[in-house]
């Protein structure tokens, strides 16, 4: 398989993964060297949309480095006019052809809409436009005698596959990248993928 191929860069993120998650990361591309050759122009491999959290950092997830990853980060991987203006931009700019929508379990975004749904009074500030996103996501998953862990993980992965139909619906490209879904776990390490 072509190495430039999509599926091919999904491999080698996944790759890169069981390496962190197994503590034998290598952290490659985070010279000296790396950063003089790459300071002129990036060519990243794909773009990974995720959490603000500073537990998920996509760079040592799939053991990656400077100008691998093209990377958007907003609380809760929610997907506004900005976010999909960043994607268009790694997609038709820099010619990105694998993209990446990675949640993660304990998501503090996803336990505040969780919450924010029983609330009488909600958040403030810009909060509420936050809740406003996931909420869609709150609402498809049956909330009946479900553990708030398990709760919490199915809203995450259904505002994953959310997040890329938004993605797949109103970005404007001709050549359509390969976009997937992951599932990172703070506690194993390991990202896994999302079925849609």
């Amino acid at each position: 398989m072509d190495d430039s191929a999509p599926e091919a860069r999904l491999a080698t993120l996944l790759e890169g993964n069981r390496r962190f998650a197994s503590g034998a990361a290598q952290g490659p591309n985070r010279d000296h060297v790396r950063r003089v050759r790459i300071s002129e122009e990036q060519n990243p491999h794909a773009l990974v949309l995720c959490c603000s959290d500073s537990r998920e950092v996509p760079e040592l997830i799939f053991d990656c480095g400077l100008g691998d990853l093209f990377v958007v980060r907003t609380a809760g991987h929610c997907v506004g006019a900005t976010v999909l203006a960043s994607v268009e931009f790694g997609v038709l700019v820099l010619g990105i052809k694998l993209v990446v929508v990675l949640g993660h379990t304990r998501c503090g975004a996803i336990a505040a809409s969780l919450r924010a749904r029983h609330e009488q009074e909600g958040p403030r500030g810009h909060l509420p436009a936050l809740m406003k996103m996931i909420r869609p996501a709150v609402d498809d998953v049956s909330l009946a005698g479900t553990p708030h862990d398990a709760l919490a993980d199915q809203v995450m992965l259904q505002h994953v596959r959310r997040s890329i139909s938004v993605i797949e619906e109103s970005a404007d490209w001709e050549e359509h990248p390969l976009i997937v879904g992951g599932r990172y776990d703070l506690e194993s390490g390991l990202v896994s993928l999302v079925d849609r």
